[in-house]
């Protein structure tokens, strides 16, 4: 996911560099930071219906620009 890493670097955005540095699945990070929910805890309910469905919102989010 290079262009999640140089956007995180070009916009300086603490979360994403976090994420990056961290080897997090950021989708799943977006994800947990748009529900209000800690990353690990995200990921221990990730195969739950809400948190698929979660994930992709964030990855269309994420693709789209709205980030």
């Amino acid at each position: 996911m290079c262009e999640v890493k140089i956007l995180a670097a070009l916009s300086g955005d603490e979360n994403m560099i976090h994420a990056c540095e961290n080897g997090y699945d950021f989708h799943s990070f977006s994800a947990s930071l748009m529900m209000g929910m800690e990353y690990e805890d995200f990921l221990a309910r990730k195969g739950e219906p809400d948190m698929k469905r979660a994930r992709q919102n964030a990855k269309a989010t994420t693709f789209n620009g709205g980030f």
